[in-house]
C-alpha cells in the first residue's frame, strides 16, 4: 500500500510539474537581469572618432556633443562645454543607432514555448489590437539586438487579415511606456495570396469565413466603409452613437495619420495592394520579400515606401538567378523607391540587421544607401526622422560606437547610447561567452584573443 501511495504521489507531482512548468518557464527566462541605462547626468563629448552622420559627409576625427539626451553639436571643431565628460574615441567609428523595420520583438520569447508568444490574435479582423500594451520590456532579445547596434525596432502583430497596430520601440527601458517611440506606428494587413483557387472560384466561399482571395479583398473594402459610416454618424450626432473600438482604431488610418503596412510575398500582391490603397485613399507601406522589385516603377511613381526583409529566400521563378534576392535592394534603389531593411520577424535574429545591409552593399547597393536603409530611411518611412536616423543637432543622442565598419561582420560595438543614456552591452550571449572562455582558460586550452 505504501509503495502504491508513493507511486501515486510521484505521478501527481510529475503531472503538476508538466502542467505548471511550461506556464512559468517563459516568465523566468524572459526576465532580463539588465538594468536600463540611467538618464544622462551632464553633457558628454565623443571626441576623435570617424562620425558617420548619414545625412551628410563623414567626419574623420570629428566630435559629437549631447546633453539631456539631445545632440547639441556635431563637427570637426564643435564647442565642448567645460563640464562635459570627454570620451576619446580615436580610431573608432560613431553611427546613429540602427532601426529594424519589422519584428515581433517583445511579443515572442521562445518560439517553441507557446505561452511566451503573444503576437497572433484570434480572428481575421483585429485592427483594435495594440502591440505596445503587450510588449515585454524585460525580454532577453532586447540586449542581444542592442549589442549589435540595433537601438530601435518596429514590433508588429501577425496572423489574420488585419492583424492590428504595430509600435515603434526603443530597445531600452523599465516599462512598455519607456520603450514606445511611436504607437500606433502602422496598421498591419497580411495581403491575401493572389493565386486563383479554381475550386473556390467555381463555388465562392461565404464572405463571413473570409477564405477566398476575392472575399478577403472585399472584406478590406467593407471594414473601411463601415469605419467611414461610423465616423459620419459620430460627427452628425456626437454621443448618440455607441463607441466601437474596432472602428475607432481605423479612424487615424482614414485620416492619413497612421499608414497601412501591407505584408506581401510577390509582385501581384503589390499591384493589388497599390490599387486598393489608391481606391481607399490610405497611406501605404509595402513590406515583405519575394519579387516585389518587379513593381518598382509603380511603387516609385506612387511614392510608396518598401520594407524589404529576409534576403535568404529561394528564387520564386525558374529563370531567377540563385542570388537574385540579394540584389533586390539595388533594384529598388535604381527604381527610385524609398526603402529600408529588416531581417526576419523572429526577434532572436534582429541582431543580423547590419548583415542584411552589408549583403546589399556587397551586391551593388552603394554603401551609403545601405547604411541609410537601416537608419535614416527607416526613420523617414515611419515619420520619426526628426528624432532618429542620423547624427544631427536637435535629434536624440541614440548613438553606436564601433571598432570598424558597422556593416562588417568582424566589427564590434564598443559603446552605445539610447536617448543619451549609456546602455549595458552585455547579453545572454556574452555571458555564455564569458562562462565557456573561463572553462577553457582553467583547462589551459584558451586561445589568445587578438
Amino acid at each position: 500500500m505504501f509503495r502504491a501511495r508513493q507511486v501515486l504521489i510521484s505521478f501527481c507531482l510529475a503531472l503538476t510539474t508538466a502542467l505548471v512548468l511550461p506556464a512559468s518557464l517563459p516568465t523566468s527566462l524572459a526576465a532580463s537581469t539588465q538594468i536600463p541605462g540611467a538618464p544622462q547626468a551632464g553633457p558628454i563629448a565623443l571626441i576623435g572618432a570617424t562620425v558617420h552622420t548619414i545625412s551628410g559627409v563623414d567626419l574623420v576625427g570629428g566630435t559629437v556633443v549631447f546633453d539631456g539626451g539631445i545632440i547639441t553639436a556635431v563637427g570637426m571643431n564643435a564647442a565642448i562645454p567645460a563640464d562635459a565628460r570627454r570620451i576619446d574615441l580615436a580610431g573608432l567609428h560613431v553611427y546613429p543607432g540602427m532601426i529594424d523595420a519589422a519584428s515581433v520583438v517583445g511579443l515572442s520569447e521562445i518560439r517553441s514555448v507557446r505561452a511566451s508568444n503573444d503576437f497572433n490574435e484570434t480572428g481575421d479582423m483585429t485592427p483594435e489590437v495594440r502591440v505596445e500594451v503587450a510588449v515585454n520590456p524585460d525580454s532577453e532579445h532586447l540586449p542581444v539586438a542592442r549589442a549589435n547596434g540595433v537601438t530601435a525596432a518596429l514590433s508588429m502583430p501577425g496572423g489574420g487579415l488585419i492583424a492590428g497596430m504595430a509600435a515603434l520601440l526603443r530597445l531600452d527601458g523599465w516599462t512598455t511606456e519607456d520603450l514606445v517611440i511611436d504607437a500606433p506606428a502602422a496598421l498591419v494587413i497580411n495581403w491575401p495570396n493572389m493565386h486563383i483557387n479554381r475550386r473556390a472560384e467555381a463555388k465562392p466561399t461565404p464572405a463571413k469565413q473570409v477564405e477566398s482571395r476575392d472575399a478577403k479583398i472585399e472584406a478590406l473594402h467593407q471594414i473601411l466603409a463601415g469605419a467611414r459610416a461610423y465616423r459620419t454618424a459620430r460627427q452628425a450626432a456626437p454621443g448618440a452613437t455607441a463607441q466601437d473600438l474596432r472602428n475607432e482604431a481605423l479612424l487615424p488610418v482614414l485620416d492619413g495619420d497612421v499608414p497601412v503596412l501591407v505584408v506581401v510575398t510577390d509582385v501581384r500582391q503589390v499591384q493589388a495592394a497599390l490599387d486598393w490603397a489608391a481606391a481607399e485613399q490610405v497611406r501605404l507601406i509595402i513590406a515583405g520579400s519575394g519579387d516585389i522589385w518587379r513593381a518598382g516603377a509603380e511603387l516609385a511613381a506612387r511614392e510608396v515606401p518598401v520594407i524589404y526583409w529576409n534576403s535568404y529566400f529561394l528564387p520564386r521563378r525558374a529563370d531567377d538567378p540563385y542570388d537574385g534576392s540579394y540584389t533586390v535592394p539595388l533594384k529598388l534603389y535604381e527604381a527610385g523607391v524609398l526603402f529600408c531593411l529588416a531581417h526576419t520577424s523572429d526577434p532572436s535574429f534582429i541582431r543580423y540587421l547590419p548583415e542584411e545591409a552589408g549583403r546589399a552593399a556587397a551586391y551593388g547597393l552603394p554603401r551609403d544607401e545601405a547604411l541609410r536603409a537601416v537608419t535614416l530611411n527607416t526613420a523617414r518611412i515611419f515619420g520619426v526622422d526628426d528624432q532618429l536616423g542620423s547624427i544631427d543637432v536637435g535629434k536624440q543622442a541614440t548613438l553606436v560606437v564601433t571598432d570598424g565598419d558597422m556593416l562588417e561582420l568582424t566589427s564590434h560595438v564598443q559603446l552605445e547610447f539610447i536617448g543619451g543614456r549609456e546602455v549595458d552591452l552585455s547579453s545572454h550571449h556574452t555571458l555564455l561567452w564569458d562562462k565557456y572562455r573561463t572553462k577553457y582558460e582553467r583547462l589551459g586550452l584558451a586561445r589568445d584573443e587578438q
